[in-house]
């Protein structure tokens, strides 16, 4: 997918729509417009099955291996005209008006010129286009982030960071990180500080040694990618090694600038019965298995329970992070003993395990062979200590 690839001049707008929602106003839209000039098509019309298709995949196993889960993303796209000097109140004069607050990437052979106001009504959009080096630089007035990927590396190049900005914001529409940026704004915090607050924390990763990047210039102000961070190259597949980075960048940063906005025990028992996480279900491999089913609200899970478990305070020693993981399925006879083992027995004598208990990231280790079998279904809380 580069800058080469096709011989036509035209404006492609990709959208997205998250996948198993609620009905009808639940429904988020994303959309990407891509700016195809001079040599061509940046991205092909099945772009966004292509990406989409490729975010999921990387993020499924991340649900698995991590805690976290994520909401899918349908991408599809508009056509628009190309035209010299084309500026960004260029392109939100030829958008359909219902779009223009759901763009979110413009990518371009030529930069898309700033060109406008912050009031514009685009919300979050990023520009991607072609440069003489690999950077990611700092927002303008209507754009958050104005990246360049390397004309001769332009095909891998567009492809990460497309892919990466969609797999960022399929993460950050979970339950568990919007329960967190709820109460931020709530207290009258905006989406642009939390945005700005990434930017500043990703910089500081890179400052303190504690993470490294791709790019040639690194310099987010008003958003970062975390994902972009977490990889080691250009494939859109992320091995297990980047999907941990991808986890614990957004796990770090919420505890180390968001812990006032964390959860109480109230609080959290509501995410939990209320909010909608995907079942975990035997992880599909090389096209076997059970697909993931939409999102989906856990309610029968007593209050009572989950007091118990997400008030204990052996267990929640200090404000952070936790996974509550539930079992979900019913465990077989050769299973019950290292079930029992890790839940604790409701009675022992009928091998009845419990359903509920609370893991740190490293007690979380020994439940992921049961979640990746589908027993087991975890919760990423992110919980303040009584």
């Amino acid at each position: 997918m580069g800058f080469d690839k096709l011989k036509n001049l035209n404006l492609v707008k990709l959208k997205a729509r998250e996948r198993g929602s609620a009905k009808g106003g639940d429904v988020r839209r994303y959309y990407v417009t891509v700016h195809g000039g001079g040599d061509g098509l940046l991205l092909p019309a099945n772009a966004g099955t292509i990406l989409r298709d490729q975010a999921v995949a990387n993020l499924r196993p991340l649900r698995v291996e991590t805690g976290f889960d994520y909401a899918g993303l349908e991408i599809g796209g508009e056509s628009l005209n190309a035209a010299p000097g084309l500026d960004m109140a260029g392109v939100r004069a030829r958008m359909s008006p219902a779009n223009i607050c759901d763009t979110r990437i413009v990518v371009s052979h030529q930069a898309v010129l700033d060109g406008g106001t912050a009031e514009q009504g685009f919300g979050l959009v990023l520009n991607v286009s072609s440069g003489d080096s690999f950077d990611w630089r700092g927002g303008l007035s209507t754009v958050a982030a104005d990246i360049r990927v390397r004309k001769e590396l332009a095909g891998p190049q567009l492809s990460a960071v497309v892919l990466d900005i969609f797999q960022e914001l399929m993460l950050a529409q979970c339950a568990s990180i919007q329960s967190v940026l709820g109460k931020f704004t709530a207290s009258g915090g905006t989406a642009s500080d939390f945005y700005r607050a990434k930017a500043d924390f990703a910089n500081e990763q890179i400052a303190n040694g504690n993470a490294v990047t791709l790019f040639e210039g690194y310099a987010p102000d008003r958003y970062a990618s975390f994902a972009m961070l977490a990889r080691t190259d250009f494939s859109q597949s992320l091995d297990r090694d980047e999907r941990r980075r991808f986890a614990d960048l957004w796990r770090r940063f919420l505890e180390a600038r968001f812990a006032d906005h964390f959860l109480t025990v109230d609080e959290a028992i509501t995410l939990v019965r209320a909010g909608r996480f995907h079942r975990a279900r035997p992880e599909r491999t090389n096209g076997a298995g059970v697909p993931p089913g939409p999102r989906q609200i856990f309610g029968s899970i007593k209050e009572a329970k989950l007091r118990k478990v997400l008030g204990d305070r052996q267990s929640v020693l200090r404000t952070a992070s936790y996974i509550l993981c539930v079992l979900t399925g019913k465990p077989s006879i050769a299973d019950i003993g290292k079930v029992g083992a890790l839940f604790g027995w409701k009675n022992m004598a009928r091998q009845t395990p419990e359903r509920l208990r609370l893991c740190t990231d490293a007690s979380y280790q020994q439940m992921v062979p049961l979640v990746r079998r589908g027993l087991v279904t975890p919760m990423r809380l992110f919980l303040k200590a009584s």
